[in-house]
């Protein structure tokens, strides 16, 4: 299934989703970001109508800004948490597929191992309680590799998937390079990120249980990461890429595409040449 994101800055959303239909996609991944679910809940029933109409599937990405699911300060966790039990209700009532999670802090993880250690058990908790929630309300519950410093690693989220058994995972391929090429320049390497090598590291790991695919490309300016750009503007190859991630349970492949080359908003029916390309390779490759 390929997928269009949608949020709340969509303006005319009967117009986007019929673009999104004519395009060829099969589903839109809904961003559950502020003010929604809060206000606005009509405007996410139109969506749900909308969508059932163009017989389009919806799968949620919950909320990112100001939730701390991975913070070592329980108050924090937890309140974090209760704000997910309201998006997973939303979620169910808009017969989501699957709810997507950052397990995210802004602590300083790296100064000292303890405090490491302290988020990698409150992700895990976290992650723990979000999947009997999820399971409860038949959503998978898919955890996206972060572009920030926690979970953006595979070291992270490999403990993670050893540990929470019902968790599902997602590859976000310009929040994976973002990542490593920190990384490397904190180690002081000038090695370059290959994506394909960090795709096969995140298939290795996670087998069937990788089932969401964000997909976009990436364009590096003078230690600048561009990404959310149309696959095959720069550096992408979706052959190759689907090809590497062959043997995963990958589903979903979510064209997150936000910007056109030089800058302009992108919108869904400028992709339908590329939701084609990814049709026919997902069909030769991944589903053999």
């Amino acid at each position: 299934m390929v997928g269009y994101p949608i949020w709340y800055g969509d303006k005319n959303i009967e117009h986007t989703l019929a673009q999104v239909f004519r395009a060829g996609f099969n589903y839109i991944e809904l961003s559950l970001d502020y003010p929604w679910p809060f206000k606005d809940r009509e405007k996410l029933r139109l969506i749900h109508k909308v969508a059932q109409d163009y017989s389009l599937k919806i799968g949620v990405h919950g909320p990112w800004r100001d939730i701390a699911l991975a913070s070592p300060i329980e108050g924090i966790r937890k309140a974090s948490l209760d704000v997910y039990r309201n998006v997973i209700e939303v979620a169910t009532g808009l017969e989501a597929n699957y709810l997507n999670v950052h397990l995210a802090t802004v602590q300083a993880i790296d100064i000292d191992k303890s405090i490491e250690n302290d988020v990698m058990e409150a992700a895990i908790k976290s992650a723990e309680e979000l999947c009997d929630i999820a399971y409860e309300h038949a959503l998978y519950l898919t955890i996206e590799n972060d572009p920030g410093k926690y979970c953006s690693l595979l070291e992270h989220l490999a403990v993670i998937a050893e540990r929470v058994e019902k968790a599902k995972f997602c590859f976000d391929v310009g929040h994976a390079v973002i990542a490593y090429t920190r990384k490397a320049k904190r180690n002081k390497s000038h090695e370059q990120v290959n994506y394909l090598e960090l795709a096969s590291q995140w298939a290795t790991t996670f087998k069937d249980r990788l089932i969401l695919l964000h997909l976009h490309d990436y364009k590096i300016k003078n230690n600048h990461i561009e990404d959310h750009l149309p696959p095959g503007t720069s550096n992408v190859n979706i052959k190759n890429l689907l090809k590497t991630l062959r043997g995963t349970g990958i589903y979903y492949i979510l064209l997150e595409v936000f910007y056109e080359e030089g800058g302009k908003h992108a919108t869904p029916d400028k992709l339908s040449n590329t939701v084609r390309e990814v049709r026919t390779w997902s069909t030769a490759l991944l589903y053999p």
